[in-house]
């Protein structure tokens, strides 16, 4: 596939892999018998910089989109239907978001890893958690300063969000 330069990947609803293509700003499709016709998800040049993205149960698409080699950024999530076409450009507004990578959590919220700023020598890592609807935060965890007793879980949780939960308000809308 010319122009890969792949990012995250993942299986999706229809069986194909799909990547995101970095330097074609887009979401490429990999049938499931690689010796098939590649294609693409979304038009080229649809983000800046793609990074992690998932499939909602209703066939959503949710992109997240970061800094390019370029400075121009996005730094949101954005979400196209089924088909394809764009239905929101920004769905999330964060100030403090360059995501990395996006996973949708069983509950369907969107959980994001995050850099802020990107690249940056004292950047900030962390995870957010957003409603996959109204893009509405549910909080973010940082992690703290590492120490010799610091464990799995263990860090400073700005916000408890509901992802590992069975039941959220973004489940019950």
């Amino acid at each position: 596939m010319p122009g890969l330069d792949a990012g995250g990947g993942e299986f999706g609803p229809d069986g194909r892999y799909y990547v995101t293509m970095r330097r074609r700003r887009t979401i490429g499709a990999i049938p499931a018998t690689l010796g098939e016709k590649t294609g693409f998800l979304l038009p080229e040049g649809i983000v800046p910089f793609p990074r992690g993205f998932g499939f909602g149960d209703d066939g959503q698409i949710y992109l997240s989109s970061g800094v390019a080699p370029s400075g121009e950024d996005a730094n949101t999530i954005v979400l196209f239907d089924r088909s394809g076409a764009l239905r929101t450009p920004r769905l999330v507004t964060d100030p403090e978001l360059s995501p990395l990578d996006l996973e949708l959590a069983p509950n369907g919220n969107i959980v994001v890893a995050s850099e802020w700023p990107f690249g940056a020598p004292d950047a900030v890592t962390s995870v957010h958690e957003y409603d996959p609807v109204t893009g509405s935060s549910y909080g973010s965890s940082r992690p703290s300063a590492p120490s010799d007793s610091a464990g799995p879980g263990d860090g400073d949780s700005a916000a408890s969000g509901p992802a590992s939960r069975t039941t959220s308000s973004a489940a019950s809308c």
